[in-house]
Protein backbone atom coordinates (compact mmCIF):
# COMPACT_ATOMS: atom_id res chain seq x y z
CA UNK A 1 0.00 0.00 0.00
CA UNK A 2 1.12 3.70 -0.64
CA UNK A 3 1.88 5.57 2.00
CA UNK A 4 2.46 9.59 1.31
CA UNK A 5 3.83 11.08 4.50
CA UNK A 6 2.94 14.78 5.20
CA UNK A 7 3.47 17.01 8.69
CA UNK A 8 1.39 20.34 8.51
CA UNK A 9 -0.12 22.41 10.94
CA UNK A 10 -3.65 22.66 12.32
CA UNK A 11 -5.66 24.81 13.87
CA UNK A 12 -7.79 24.41 16.60
CA UNK A 13 -11.38 23.29 17.09
CA UNK A 14 -13.19 20.69 15.78
CA UNK A 15 -14.48 20.55 11.42
CA UNK A 16 -16.77 18.35 9.31
CA UNK A 17 -14.36 15.52 7.84
CA UNK A 18 -14.03 17.06 4.63
CA UNK A 19 -10.04 17.38 4.34
CA UNK A 20 -9.35 19.74 6.50
CA UNK A 21 -6.68 19.34 9.25
CA UNK A 22 -8.40 19.24 13.04
CA UNK A 23 -7.41 18.05 16.03
CA UNK A 24 -10.20 16.45 17.27
CA UNK A 25 -11.64 12.93 15.95
CA UNK A 26 -14.09 13.39 12.74
CA UNK A 27 -17.22 10.43 12.23
CA UNK A 28 -16.34 8.17 9.80
CA UNK A 29 -14.62 4.68 9.67
CA UNK A 30 -13.35 3.70 13.36
CA UNK A 31 -9.91 4.63 13.85
CA UNK A 32 -7.53 3.52 16.70
CA UNK A 33 -3.35 3.95 17.07
CA UNK A 34 -0.52 2.17 18.56
CA UNK A 35 2.84 2.99 19.33
CA UNK A 36 6.39 1.55 19.25
CA UNK A 37 9.28 3.21 20.56
CA UNK A 38 13.50 2.81 20.88
CA UNK A 39 15.47 5.34 23.06
CA UNK A 40 18.96 5.33 24.11
CA UNK A 41 21.98 7.77 24.88
CA UNK A 42 24.16 9.13 21.84
CA UNK A 43 27.11 11.40 21.79
CA UNK A 44 28.97 13.55 18.84
CA UNK A 45 32.44 12.16 17.79
CA UNK A 46 34.83 14.12 15.50
CA UNK A 47 37.00 16.61 16.28
CA UNK A 48 36.31 20.40 18.28
CA UNK A 49 36.31 23.43 16.52
CA UNK A 50 39.72 25.42 16.88
CA UNK A 51 38.08 29.02 18.16
CA UNK A 52 35.14 29.18 20.63
CA UNK A 53 32.50 26.98 19.93
CA UNK A 54 29.62 27.21 18.03
CA UNK A 55 26.05 27.36 19.72
CA UNK A 56 25.45 24.72 19.88
CA UNK A 57 29.23 23.10 19.66
CA UNK A 58 30.04 21.30 17.18
CA UNK A 59 32.06 18.14 15.88
CA UNK A 60 33.87 17.06 13.04
CA UNK A 61 34.53 13.67 11.69
CA UNK A 62 36.92 14.98 8.72
CA UNK A 63 40.76 16.24 9.33
CA UNK A 64 43.11 17.28 6.70
CA UNK A 65 46.70 19.04 7.32
CA UNK A 66 48.74 19.66 4.39
CA UNK A 67 51.99 22.19 3.86
CA UNK A 68 55.44 22.13 4.50
CA UNK A 69 57.15 23.53 7.54
CA UNK A 70 61.29 23.81 6.80
CA UNK A 71 63.46 24.70 9.99
CA UNK A 72 67.38 25.06 10.25
CA UNK A 73 69.69 25.42 12.66
CA UNK A 74 72.52 28.62 11.93
CA UNK A 75 76.02 29.55 13.41
CA UNK A 76 75.31 33.29 13.56
CA UNK A 77 72.21 35.53 14.76
CA UNK A 78 71.33 36.54 11.38
CA UNK A 79 70.10 33.58 10.36
CA UNK A 80 71.06 34.14 6.84
CA UNK A 81 72.61 32.70 3.79
CA UNK A 82 74.40 35.42 2.11
CA UNK A 83 74.76 33.95 -1.56
CA UNK A 84 73.54 31.86 -3.75
CA UNK A 85 76.77 29.84 -3.82
CA UNK A 86 76.31 26.11 -3.26
CA UNK A 87 77.26 23.84 -0.48
CA UNK A 88 77.45 20.80 -2.71
CA UNK A 89 80.74 20.26 -5.09
CA UNK A 90 79.33 17.75 -7.87
CA UNK A 91 81.79 16.96 -11.15
CA UNK A 92 81.09 13.67 -12.70
CA UNK A 93 83.27 12.72 -15.82
CA UNK A 94 84.86 16.15 -16.01
CA UNK A 95 87.69 15.93 -18.40
CA UNK A 96 90.03 18.69 -17.51
CA UNK A 97 90.79 20.83 -20.28
CA UNK A 98 95.17 20.98 -21.33
CA UNK A 99 97.93 19.25 -22.47
CA UNK A 100 99.06 17.88 -18.99
CA UNK A 101 95.50 16.00 -18.50
CA UNK A 102 95.54 14.75 -22.21
CA UNK A 103 92.52 12.50 -22.56
CA UNK A 104 92.04 11.41 -19.52
CA UNK A 105 88.56 11.79 -17.00
CA UNK A 106 87.82 12.76 -13.29
CA UNK A 107 84.86 12.93 -10.96
CA UNK A 108 84.32 13.66 -7.55
CA UNK A 109 81.53 14.74 -5.17
CA UNK A 110 82.03 16.61 -1.73
CA UNK A 111 78.79 17.16 0.48
CA UNK A 112 78.02 18.87 3.81
CA UNK A 113 77.19 15.65 6.68
CA UNK A 114 77.51 17.62 9.83
CA UNK A 115 77.71 21.02 11.31
CA UNK A 116 78.19 22.92 14.10
CA UNK A 117 78.70 26.88 14.72
CA UNK A 118 82.45 26.83 13.92
CA UNK A 119 82.99 24.12 11.57
CA UNK A 120 81.35 22.18 8.72
CA UNK A 121 82.68 18.66 8.10
CA UNK A 122 82.35 17.21 4.38
CA UNK A 123 82.25 13.62 2.49
CA UNK A 124 84.00 12.89 -0.40
CA UNK A 125 82.16 10.27 -2.67
CA UNK A 126 82.38 9.30 -6.62
CA UNK A 127 86.42 9.96 -6.61
CA UNK A 128 87.49 8.23 -9.79
CA UNK A 129 88.83 8.68 -13.00
CA UNK A 130 90.32 7.17 -16.57
CA UNK A 131 93.93 6.93 -17.56
CA UNK A 132 94.58 8.84 -20.32
CA UNK A 133 95.75 6.91 -23.56
CA UNK A 134 98.98 8.44 -24.10
CA UNK A 135 101.52 10.01 -21.93
CA UNK A 136 101.59 14.20 -21.70
CA UNK A 137 104.32 16.00 -20.59
CA UNK A 138 104.10 14.38 -16.98
CA UNK A 139 103.23 11.36 -17.74
CA UNK A 140 100.31 8.91 -16.68
CA UNK A 141 97.35 9.78 -14.43
CA UNK A 142 97.73 7.55 -11.25
CA UNK A 143 95.27 9.09 -8.70
CA UNK A 144 92.83 12.06 -7.88
CA UNK A 145 92.00 13.84 -5.09
CA UNK A 146 89.51 16.79 -3.61
CA UNK A 147 90.68 20.36 -2.47
CA UNK A 148 89.04 22.42 -0.22
CA UNK A 149 91.66 26.03 -0.06
CA UNK A 150 90.47 29.14 1.16
CA UNK A 151 90.19 31.79 -1.15
CA UNK A 152 91.74 34.67 1.21
CA UNK A 153 94.28 32.02 2.53
CA UNK A 154 95.37 30.10 -0.04
CA UNK A 155 97.92 28.19 2.14
CA UNK A 156 95.09 26.26 4.04
CA UNK A 157 93.56 23.42 2.52
CA UNK A 158 92.07 20.34 3.28
CA UNK A 159 92.77 17.54 1.08
CA UNK A 160 90.08 14.24 0.51
CA UNK A 161 91.98 11.32 -1.10
CA UNK A 162 89.33 8.55 -1.23
CA UNK A 163 85.78 7.62 -1.08
CA UNK A 164 84.01 7.93 2.30
CA UNK A 165 86.27 10.23 4.07
CA UNK A 166 84.94 12.94 6.07
CA UNK A 167 87.07 16.11 7.25
CA UNK A 168 86.22 19.13 9.64
CA UNK A 169 86.49 21.70 7.87
CA UNK A 170 86.53 25.21 9.85
CA UNK A 171 83.80 28.12 8.51
CA UNK A 172 86.48 30.78 9.82
CA UNK A 173 88.73 30.23 6.61
CA UNK A 174 85.25 30.21 3.83
CA UNK A 175 84.76 30.79 1.47
CA UNK A 176 86.33 27.90 -0.17
CA UNK A 177 87.79 26.95 -3.67
CA UNK A 178 87.30 23.10 -4.47
CA UNK A 179 88.53 21.99 -7.25
CA UNK A 180 90.36 18.04 -8.18
CA UNK A 181 93.96 17.23 -8.45
CA UNK A 182 95.63 14.36 -10.22
CA UNK A 183 98.75 12.54 -9.27
CA UNK A 184 101.01 11.68 -12.16
CA UNK A 185 103.69 8.84 -12.85
CA UNK A 186 105.96 11.12 -14.10
CA UNK A 187 108.41 14.40 -13.14
CA UNK A 188 106.39 16.88 -11.35
CA UNK A 189 103.56 14.15 -9.97
CA UNK A 190 100.24 16.59 -9.20
CA UNK A 191 98.21 18.64 -11.50
CA UNK A 192 95.32 21.37 -10.51
CA UNK A 193 91.90 21.24 -12.49
CA UNK A 194 91.75 25.20 -10.97
CA UNK A 195 89.31 26.91 -9.33
CA UNK A 196 85.83 25.13 -10.14
CA UNK A 197 83.38 26.21 -7.12
CA UNK A 198 82.84 29.02 -4.65
CA UNK A 199 81.41 27.27 -1.12
CA UNK A 200 80.06 29.54 1.29
CA UNK A 201 80.40 27.92 4.66
CA UNK A 202 77.76 30.97 6.18
CA UNK A 203 75.26 28.96 3.58
CA UNK A 204 76.00 25.48 5.48
CA UNK A 205 72.83 25.71 7.68
CA UNK A 206 73.04 22.54 10.16
CA UNK A 207 70.13 20.50 11.55
CA UNK A 208 67.87 21.32 9.11
CA UNK A 209 64.18 19.67 9.14
CA UNK A 210 61.89 19.72 6.50
CA UNK A 211 58.46 17.88 7.33
CA UNK A 212 56.04 17.46 4.85
CA UNK A 213 52.67 17.30 5.95
CA UNK A 214 49.81 15.20 3.79
CA UNK A 215 47.80 13.22 6.59
CA UNK A 216 44.06 13.00 6.88
CA UNK A 217 42.19 11.06 9.80
CA UNK A 218 38.49 10.90 10.11
CA UNK A 219 35.53 9.56 12.08
CA UNK A 220 33.39 6.36 10.45
CA UNK A 221 30.00 7.76 10.05
CA UNK A 222 28.56 4.42 11.21
CA UNK A 223 30.72 3.85 14.29
CA UNK A 224 33.30 6.56 14.96
CA UNK A 225 36.19 4.49 14.11
CA UNK A 226 39.23 6.32 13.09
CA UNK A 227 40.92 5.86 9.48
CA UNK A 228 44.02 7.42 9.09
CA UNK A 229 45.66 8.09 5.37
CA UNK A 230 49.06 9.41 5.53
CA UNK A 231 51.83 10.11 3.02
CA UNK A 232 53.75 12.81 5.46
CA UNK A 233 57.47 12.80 6.04
CA UNK A 234 60.24 14.39 7.51
CA UNK A 235 63.99 14.85 6.15
CA UNK A 236 66.90 15.87 7.34
CA UNK A 237 70.09 17.00 6.36
CA UNK A 238 72.78 19.76 6.40
CA UNK A 239 73.06 22.11 3.40
CA UNK A 240 71.36 25.33 2.27
CA UNK A 241 67.91 26.85 3.59
CA UNK A 242 65.84 25.63 3.20
CA UNK A 243 66.11 22.04 2.80
CA UNK A 244 64.38 21.14 -1.01
CA UNK A 245 66.68 19.20 -2.03
CA UNK A 246 68.82 16.29 -0.31
CA UNK A 247 68.55 14.82 3.10
CA UNK A 248 67.46 11.71 4.37
CA UNK A 249 64.15 10.71 5.33
CA UNK A 250 63.59 10.21 9.02
CA UNK A 251 61.39 7.60 10.27
CA UNK A 252 59.87 9.46 13.32
CA UNK A 253 58.15 11.57 10.75
CA UNK A 254 56.80 15.17 10.88
CA UNK A 255 56.55 16.67 14.47
CA UNK A 256 55.39 20.37 15.86
CA UNK A 257 57.69 19.86 18.81
CA UNK A 258 60.49 21.12 17.03
CA UNK A 259 59.10 24.29 15.50
CA UNK A 260 58.18 25.51 19.38
CA UNK A 261 58.41 29.25 19.39
CA UNK A 262 59.06 29.22 15.14
CA UNK A 263 55.43 29.55 13.97
CA UNK A 264 52.54 32.02 13.90
CA UNK A 265 49.20 30.76 14.36
CA UNK A 266 46.42 31.88 12.56
CA UNK A 267 42.34 30.01 14.23
CA UNK A 268 39.30 29.76 12.51
CA UNK A 269 36.45 27.48 13.04
CA UNK A 270 37.22 24.86 10.75
CA UNK A 271 40.64 26.13 9.92
CA UNK A 272 44.71 26.58 11.76
CA UNK A 273 47.14 27.60 10.14
CA UNK A 274 50.84 27.69 11.32
CA UNK A 275 53.11 29.75 9.31
CA UNK A 276 56.85 29.81 10.15
CA UNK A 277 57.61 33.28 11.68
CA UNK A 278 61.34 33.65 9.46
CA UNK A 279 62.47 35.26 12.50
CA UNK A 280 66.24 34.00 13.59
CA UNK A 281 65.68 32.91 17.29
CA UNK A 282 68.22 32.13 19.73
CA UNK A 283 70.86 33.96 22.30
CA UNK A 284 73.26 31.92 21.22
CA UNK A 285 74.57 29.44 18.33
CA UNK A 286 73.11 27.54 17.10
CA UNK A 287 70.10 30.00 15.95
CA UNK A 288 66.90 28.65 14.74
CA UNK A 289 64.64 29.58 12.18
CA UNK A 290 61.63 28.07 10.28
CA UNK A 291 59.39 29.19 7.41
CA UNK A 292 56.22 27.63 5.54
CA UNK A 293 52.98 26.91 6.15
CA UNK A 294 51.10 23.71 7.63
CA UNK A 295 47.41 24.14 7.15
CA UNK A 296 44.52 21.82 8.99
CA UNK A 297 41.33 22.02 8.24
CA UNK A 298 38.05 20.14 9.52
CA UNK A 299 35.20 19.02 7.66
CA UNK A 300 32.07 16.83 7.79
CA UNK A 301 30.23 17.63 10.66
CA UNK A 302 28.84 14.93 12.79
CA UNK A 303 25.07 15.35 13.75
CA UNK A 304 22.49 14.42 16.09
CA UNK A 305 20.53 12.04 13.63
CA UNK A 306 24.04 10.75 12.93
CA UNK A 307 24.78 9.79 16.75
CA UNK A 308 21.52 8.54 17.16
CA UNK A 309 21.62 6.12 13.89
CA UNK A 310 25.37 4.94 15.51
CA UNK A 311 22.95 3.45 18.69
CA UNK A 312 19.76 2.46 17.25
CA UNK A 313 22.28 1.04 13.82
CA UNK A 314 25.12 -0.42 15.51
CA UNK A 315 28.05 -1.08 12.99
CA UNK A 316 31.45 -2.39 14.65
CA UNK A 317 34.47 -2.39 12.62
CA UNK A 318 35.78 -6.21 12.26
CA UNK A 319 36.46 -8.55 13.52
CA UNK A 320 34.24 -7.86 16.28
CA UNK A 321 30.57 -9.69 15.11
CA UNK A 322 27.61 -7.64 13.45
CA UNK A 323 25.10 -6.43 15.81
CA UNK A 324 21.65 -6.07 15.33
CA UNK A 325 19.37 -2.75 15.30
CA UNK A 326 18.06 -1.56 18.60
CA UNK A 327 14.79 -3.64 19.24
CA UNK A 328 11.91 -2.20 19.18
CA UNK A 329 9.39 -2.09 21.92
CA UNK A 330 5.72 -2.51 20.62
CA UNK A 331 3.03 -0.32 22.85
CA UNK A 332 -0.46 -0.72 24.60
CA UNK A 333 -0.74 3.06 24.58
CA UNK A 334 0.78 6.09 22.63
CA UNK A 335 1.58 8.22 26.10
CA UNK A 336 4.90 7.45 28.25
CA UNK A 337 7.26 5.27 26.19
CA UNK A 338 5.47 5.76 23.06
CA UNK A 339 6.49 9.54 22.93
CA UNK A 340 9.42 10.49 21.28
CA UNK A 341 11.78 13.09 22.48
CA UNK A 342 15.64 14.55 21.81
CA UNK A 343 17.17 16.19 24.55
CA UNK A 344 19.46 19.21 24.11
CA UNK A 345 22.66 18.50 23.44
CA UNK A 346 24.66 18.69 26.71
CA UNK A 347 28.32 20.03 27.71
CA UNK A 348 29.81 16.83 26.55
CA UNK A 349 27.81 16.82 23.27
CA UNK A 350 25.48 14.04 23.81
CA UNK A 351 21.74 13.36 24.14
CA UNK A 352 19.08 11.10 25.38
CA UNK A 353 16.67 10.33 22.98
CA UNK A 354 13.49 7.93 22.32
CA UNK A 355 12.31 7.41 18.62
CA UNK A 356 8.68 6.50 18.05
CA UNK A 357 6.58 5.15 15.79
CA UNK A 358 2.74 5.06 14.95
CA UNK A 359 0.19 2.84 12.55
CA UNK A 360 -3.24 3.65 12.60
CA UNK A 361 -6.00 0.27 12.67
CA UNK A 362 -8.92 1.32 10.41
CA UNK A 363 -12.55 -0.39 10.49
CA UNK A 364 -15.92 -0.23 8.59
CA UNK A 365 -13.50 0.56 5.29
CA UNK A 366 -14.85 0.16 1.28
CA UNK A 367 -12.52 -2.39 -0.63
CA UNK A 368 -10.64 -0.50 -2.78
CA UNK A 369 -11.67 2.77 -1.39
CA UNK A 370 -8.56 5.27 -0.49
CA UNK A 371 -8.30 7.14 2.47
CA UNK A 372 -6.59 9.51 4.31
CA UNK A 373 -5.39 8.63 8.26
CA UNK A 374 -4.79 11.91 10.09
CA UNK A 375 -2.89 11.45 13.22
CA UNK A 376 -3.07 14.52 16.03
CA UNK A 377 0.48 15.31 16.68
CA UNK A 378 1.02 17.33 20.26
CA UNK A 379 4.69 18.45 22.26
CA UNK A 380 5.72 20.02 24.90
CA UNK A 381 9.19 20.62 26.11
CA UNK A 382 12.08 17.63 26.41
CA UNK A 383 12.38 16.77 30.28
CA UNK A 384 9.19 18.87 31.74
CA UNK A 385 6.30 17.31 33.05
CA UNK A 386 3.56 20.16 31.65
CA UNK A 387 1.10 19.63 29.42
CA UNK A 388 1.28 18.73 25.68
CA UNK A 389 0.21 21.22 23.43
CA UNK A 390 -1.45 20.56 19.52
CA UNK A 391 0.83 21.27 16.86
CA UNK A 392 0.09 19.69 13.84
CA UNK A 393 -0.90 16.74 11.66
CA UNK A 394 0.46 14.02 10.35
CA UNK A 395 -1.07 12.67 6.62
CA UNK A 396 -0.96 9.04 5.19
CA UNK A 397 -3.00 7.71 3.04
CA UNK A 398 -4.19 3.92 2.14
CA UNK A 399 -6.07 2.08 -0.27
CA UNK A 400 -8.43 -0.59 1.72
CA UNK A 401 -7.42 -3.91 0.69
CA UNK A 402 -10.40 -4.97 3.03
CA UNK A 403 -12.76 -4.23 5.11
CA UNK A 404 -10.43 -3.89 8.00
CA UNK A 405 -6.93 -2.21 7.60
CA UNK A 406 -3.82 -1.48 9.59
CA UNK A 407 -1.39 1.19 8.03
CA UNK A 408 2.57 0.61 7.62
CA UNK A 409 4.54 2.35 10.98
CA UNK A 410 5.61 5.76 10.07
CA UNK A 411 7.93 8.16 12.41
CA UNK A 412 7.09 10.25 14.56
CA UNK A 413 8.46 13.57 13.66
CA UNK A 414 11.24 14.31 16.10
CA UNK A 415 13.41 17.43 16.84
CA UNK A 416 16.30 18.60 19.50
CA UNK A 417 14.72 19.65 22.65
CA UNK A 418 11.34 18.68 22.32
CA UNK A 419 8.85 15.98 23.43
CA UNK A 420 6.15 14.75 20.87
CA UNK A 421 2.97 12.58 21.46
CA UNK A 422 0.15 11.25 18.74
CA UNK A 423 -2.74 12.14 20.81
CA UNK A 424 -5.31 10.28 17.88
CA UNK A 425 -6.34 9.79 14.23
CA UNK A 426 -8.92 10.16 11.97
CA UNK A 427 -9.33 9.35 8.55
CA UNK A 428 -11.38 10.12 5.23
CA UNK A 429 -12.12 9.40 1.98
CA UNK A 430 -10.51 10.94 -1.13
Amino acid sequence: MAIPIVISPGGSGCCTCDKQLTPCNCSGPGCTIQCRSRSGFAQLCGYDEFTEPSDPPKKYRKRRVTGDLYRGSFPSGTCSTPSDDPVNYSRTGFAPIGGFWGDSTVSGVAAPVEADATQVKYRASGLAFTVNSSPTAWGFLTAVSLVFRSVANPAIQYIFTSNGQQIWIPRSASPYDVFLIGTWSGAGGINASGSEEVINFANVVADQIRDHWDLTTEYKATNCHIIEDSVSARVVGVGKFPLNEGGTLDPSGPSLADFDGLLDETLERTVRTLTGTEDCVGSSAPYLKAIGERVESLSDEDTIEDAIQRVLNPAPEPPAEPEDPLAWTTLSSCAGLGTAFITLLSAELSVSFRVAQVRAHLTGLTIGAGYEVRYILHRRVAGTSGPFVFFGVLHQTITAPAAEATTEWVDIPNEEGWETRVMACNNTTF
